[in-house]
Order: C-alpha cells, then structure tokens, then sequence
C-alpha cells in the first residue's frame, strides 16, 4: 500500500469515522470542543510519541489540534463509554490490513504468504473481570486481556490483534480457523496445535510447520502406532525426515522433521524444565525429559518444495512475532499505565494499540523491503515524528509529507547491531546460499 493510502486510512480513522463512533458509542452526546476526533488524536498520537505521557503531556498534545484542555478536564472523561468508544475505533483500525511489497528472499517467495501466529496476555485490574476474564493463578490476576495476532512475514501483513478474554485458549482464537491463501505456510506454536484444524488447512491447499503435542501418536503406511517418544528413542541418528500420520481418528498424513540439539541447549531445557516442575510440585516425567533431547515439528509441505534444514530455519522465525510484542511491551509500554483508574487502563491499551497499528503501517512503507531492519530502532524514529503527522492530520499533502520524510531517512538507520548469535535474517541468508 501505498503512503497516500494510508495517510487517508489513518486521516479518516482519526477524522470522521472517530467523530461518528463517538457519537454512535455515547462518549459524546452534546457538542463539545474534546469531540471523538480530538481525543482519539491526543491519546493515539500522545502515546505513540511518549508511552508514558502523562496527563499534562497528553493536554500538550491536544493543543495541536488546537484545543486546551486541563489535565483534570481529561481525566474525567476516562469512564465505561470511553472505553466502549476506543475498542470500537480499535476494531474500526483492525479492519484495514495493509501490506508491504513481498521481500525478495528465495526461501520466503515460494509460498503465498508465510503466516506466524501468536497471543499475547495483558494483565488487567480485578475490577475488570466482567469485562474480560482473566485466569487467576498465582499473582490473583482476575481480569487480563489476550491479544491475538497474524503475521504475514513476506508483506508485514498484519492481522489483530483479535481481542479475546486471558483465559481463553488459543485453540479458540478468532485467528485460528481463519483462511488463508492457498499455498500460504502457516506457523504456530503448540497452543494452536489440533489435528482438525490442520486437517481442514491441508484440504484447502495450506501448508504448515508445527510443533507437536508429546504425547501424540503416531502410526506408519501399515498403520503400526507408537508415541512420539518412543518412535524417537529408536532413532540413533541425529535427524529424520519421515512420512507419518498423526492422531488416532484424523490420521492427518505429514512429514516427521526432527533434529537432535547439542548437549548444551538439552541442558538448559531440562532446567527449566525442572524448574517449572518444582513450582508446580510435580515429577518431571521420563517421556519429558527424553523429549528436552529433540527439535520436532510436523509439515505437510513436500520435501521437494521445503528441505528439513529448511523446515528448521523457518521455524525459528516464529520468534519474529515474539519480537513484535516485545516492541509492543517494551517500547509501547502497553501493559504499563500511570492510573489506577480500571476505565483509564482499559482505554489507554485501546487506544495504545491503535497507534501501535498505525506504527505498523508505516514501518511497512519504510523499512520492511530490508531483510536486516530494527523495528525497534525504526519505531524510535517515527516516535518522533508522532505529533508533526497529529498537528497535520487535516492535510493530506502534509501527512504524505512527513512519511516520505520518514521512507527516506528510516532505511539508514534501522539495520540490526551486529550479534554473536546468528538472528533469523543471517539464517535465512545461510540457507538460501547453502541451497
């Protein structure tokens, strides 16, 4: 998409479309020189430009579109209604997904899109529970919200995030049976792991790569049946790359990939692994501890089509969608607020993820065709930018202005610090160059 694409989607979202949500929501019901417009502008663009703004740097940001208000005279306006009125705007801002052009890497362009799916939780007060339920635990958290997410990591596409309650599955997710395109590869971790859902995704032309439960099992073309830690017990080389089927009613068929890990990293699992299990105050079980020993996932993509090695390295991308929300968390600080009032709470992570959305799009116009970029170093530049592109939201032509400003001087500054370990974009340029 283009940059004035976007700079009309984010000039009618934060213009109009708040104006009529606003009203349609009840937060305004009279006129008022703080519309809907004004005060989505002040805390999408406040918080975007300072996470932790205060109140008295929120009213600074107001007076770009022209408007005094005091600090007090914006807190009182943090109720029910207000929140009702940013998760509407929220969703409003969901609806639009705007895509980059598909990076030019071998591994990546042979499929219609490469998909790395995820959730996230973010911890609410008690009081909020009726709202979205949390689930308890140990820090007596009874209200959080989960945040799922969709990452197409060919275009930055990016789906949600979907809101759902904490505890919720991710089984249950709203990304988790939604379709993609035929020939697309789907990634996720073991929370999305369900046969029938594969199954469904390999009727339809889907390919995926993921990590299997334990204790799944597996059968052979003579329909033997064994459990995943024992097939591999037998195994005395350090990788297999085998047809298998998985489940005893779906007996999805799939490509077995597993590598044996250094001694090193088994022995950082095991103890973590043992850590878990004294908090828990449960036994570490031998099929457990086996399994610390291996890097197992299942695919239904043709050995012609994806290598195992290759199986490997993209796996490792998943993590990309880690780093997302570590942006998010991080350098968004989505999960921290100066309030105590819930309603605030809930309104400033709303309205934290709008600008989040909209810092998206805008990396995706940027930086996105570089393979090696920083997201966070680039969103510490556009942060900058934040209240030039609030104060110029009523033109178009400015609002382009400054992102061509942005496209042009982000490229330089967003590669990756040099690191001891290879980051998924090294490892991606290895395999290609090994193929």
């Amino acid at each position: 998409m283009s940059i004035p694409e976007i700079a009309t989607i984010v000039q009618d979202l934060l213009g109009p479309k708040a104006l009529e949500l606003a009203r349609k929501t009840g937060f305004v019901r009279r006129a008022s020189k703080v519309d809907g417009s004004v005060f989505a502008r002040t805390l999408v663009f406040g918080w975007l430009e300072n996470p932790s703004a205060s109140l008295q740097d929120l009213t600074q940001t107001a007076e770009t579109a022209g408007v005094k208000v005091t600090p007090q005279g914006l807190d009182e306006r943090f109720g029910p209604k207000t929140a009702d009125f940013l998760r509407a705007l929220l969703e409003e801002t969901i609806s639009h997904v705007v895509r980059a052009d598909p990076v030019a890497h071998p591994l990546l362009g042979r499929f219609a899109g490469v998909y790395v799916q995820d959730s996230t939780i973010i911890p609410l007060p008690n009081s909020l529970e009726g709202v979205w339920l949390g689930c308890g635990g140990t820090n007596g958290t009874t209200a959080a919200l989960k945040l799922h997410v969709r990452l197409d990591m060919n275009t930055g596409g990016l789906e949600g995030p979907f809101l759902a309650p904490g505890r919720q599955h991710d089984r249950h997710s709203p990304a988790q049976k939604a379709p993609l395109p035929r020939g697309a590869l789907r990634i996720a971790d073991l929370g999305f792991y369900d046969l029938k859902t594969l199954a469904t995704y390999d009727a339809q032309g889907v390919y995926f790569l993921t990590r299997i439960l334990t204790n799944t099992l597996i059968y052979d073309d003579n329909g033997g049946c064994m459990e995943l830690e024992r097939f591999l017990t037998g195994i005395h080389a350090d990788a297999v790359d085998v047809p298998v089927r998985l489940g005893r009613t779906v007996r999805l068929p799939v490509r077995l990939v597993a590598r044996r890990v250094p001694m090193e990293v088994r022995e950082q699992r095991l103890s973590k692994l043992k850590d878990k299990a004294r908090r828990k105050c449960q036994p570490l079980s031998r099929r457990t501890i086996s399994l610390a020993s291996w890097n197992v996932y299942a695919t239904n993509v043709p050995v012609a089509k994806l290598s195992a090695s290759e199986g490997h390295t993209l796996m490792h991308i998943r993590w990309q969608i880690e780093l997302l929300f570590k942006l998010w968390k991080d350098e968004g600080r989505l999960d921290e607020s100066r309030s105590h009032n819930p309603w605030r709470v809930l309104s400033e992570i709303y309205a934290k993820l709008i600008s989040l959305i909209i810092q998206h799009w805008i990396l995706l116009t940027c930086c996105w065709h570089i393979l090696d970029r920083s997201l966070t170093k680039a969103a510490r530049v556009l942060r900058r930018f934040a209240l030039a592109i609030a104060r110029n939201l009523c033109s178009l032509s400015d609002i382009c202005e400054i992102l061509q400003l942005l496209a042009r001087i982000l490229p330089a500054g967003c590669h990756l610090a040099r690191r001891a370990q290879p980051n998924s974009y090294q490892m991606l340029l290895a395999e290609s160059q090994e193929a």
